[in-house]
């Protein structure tokens, strides 16, 4: 019965040292490291510009050459795009905004009116 009793405490310290041992350090609100995924902001930048030059060419506010010339400057424009202090948008609410200028349903609303009519693409409030 001693042993029993020696070997059940000998496993419950145990047990209590490796629950120590493998939780979250102190300040990792939610244990394990937060793993929330952040958008690229230079893939951000280079759709949303590209999306841009293309509704308003569809909607016919701009010529191919200009639609041409405004896509030519993207890359340049986003080449080192960064998102302010403090601003982590997530994938999905980039995909969100992308997808806010490729619906065929607001082609006719200029690019600048739509963006400041929806929040969609408001990503660093």
């Amino acid at each position: 019965m001693k042993t029993l009793r020696a070997w059940t405490l000998r496993l419950g310290g145990a047990a209590l040292i490796a629950v120590g041992l493998t939780g979250p350090a102190p300040g990792d609100v939610g244990g394990c490291g937060s793993g929330v995924a952040v958008a690229s902001p230079v893939d951000h930048c280079e759709q949303k510009n590209d999306w841009t030059c293309i509704r308003e060419n569809f909607a016919g506010r701009s010529t191919d050459e200009e639609r041409a010339a405004c896509q030519a400057t993207i890359p340049a424009m986003c080449a080192g795009a960064t998102w302010p202090e403090g601003c982590m948008p997530t994938p999905a609410a980039s995909a969100a905004c992308i997808d806010l200028l490729r619906d065929g349903r607001y082609v006719d609303i200029p690019t600048p009116e739509l963006l400041s009519s929806f929040n969609t693409c408001n990503l660093c409030p």
